[in-house]
């Protein structure tokens, strides 16, 4: 799901680059509500006005910076998996495909930021706006292609899409917050097992829920 803004040349990706860094790397340190446009231009070394030919304000560089990130994590995860050979699996019984780990392994990628983020230094309307973001691309990727399937929807699908997004965002916080206990294979089994198969019901997509789901370690990792 990309944007469709007009394609920037190699000085504007440039600019928004030093722009997205300068910014992680602050709300790493000072969190996201301490962080002035004046603090992200000197950190960046670029002047207010270069900023504002980009952005309005900090909010419109931070969800412009994790919709990048967030394009990009979708790319990974369509590119591995075609979403019409994964329903075919999923109504045959076999669910291996859809626990795939890329996600947790992005969120580890970027765990400094997430955890501010997902904390009390983040912002209310960074979670709100992620959490709409995720619910497009579940509904792009997973809603349409279980309704061109076949499947009959016994729920809205939107409302299936954001409690899917909104369930991954609690479990990606609460990870976090326990200190990654698991490793990200591990949370994709668990996260999937714990969502998956009401998901599917309300989708109208037939499949056994297999007893043989594999369980992660109740070893704790570090």
């Amino acid at each position: 799901m990309k944007s469709e803004e007009k394609p920037l040349d190699r000085r504007q990706r440039r600019t928004r680059r030093l722009l997205r860094d300068a910014l992680m790397q602050l709300i790493v340190e000072k969190g996201f509500d301490s962080i002035s446009v004046q603090d992200i231009t000197d950190r960046a070394d670029v002047s207010r006005a270069t900023f504002y030919l980009h952005f309005r304000d900090k909010e419109e560089l931070l969800f412009n910076s994790m919709r990048e990130l967030y394009d990009d994590l979708a790319e990974k995860v369509h590119f591995f998996h075609d979403p019409q050979d994964v329903l075919k699996q999923i109504m045959a019984g076999n669910h291996d495909a859809c626990m795939e780990a890329t996600d947790f392994e992005h969120v580890a990628e970027y765990e400094n930021l997430y955890r501010v983020l997902l904390s009390e230094k983040g912002v209310a309307s960074f979670v709100v706006k992620v959490r709409r973001y995720l619910a497009q691309i579940f509904q792009e990727q997973i809603v349409q292609p279980a309704s061109q399937a076949g499947g009959e929807p016994r729920l809205p699908v939107e409302l299936i899409a954001h409690a899917v997004a909104g369930t991954q965002i609690g479990i990606i916080s609460w990870w976090l917050e326990a200190g990654k206990q698991f490793s990200a294979e591990e949370m994709a089994r668990m996260c999937y097992t714990l969502s998956a198969f009401g998901m599917w019901w309300a989708l109208g997509i037939k499949t056994e829920i297999p007893e043989t789901v594999p369980s992660p370690s109740t070893e704790t990792h570090a």
